[in-house]
């Protein structure tokens, strides 16, 4: 699944897993549009519904974020 880990587009942030498991919006930190909806790509933890194991519930708005790349 290496070529669903990062999808980039011009017109909104960065979106990780093949069902946009985890998707953060353009100007993330000022609307509520990003989400975390894993078991597309990623499975999700033990215990956790697959909106609320990232951040605690579906969607929510990021002060900051920071994408590292394994090269």
């Amino acid at each position: 699944m290496a070529g669903y880990a990062l999808c980039d587009f011009s017109t909104y942030g960065p979106a990780f897993g093949s069902g946009r498991d985890l998707y953060l919006s353009d100007s993330c930190h000022t609307n509520q549009e990003s989400y975390s909806r894993l078991g597309y790509t990623y499975e999700t933890p033990g215990g956790y519904g697959s909106s609320s194991a990232m951040v605690g519930t579906k969607y929510f708005t990021c002060d900051d974020y920071e994408v590292f790349y394994l090269a």
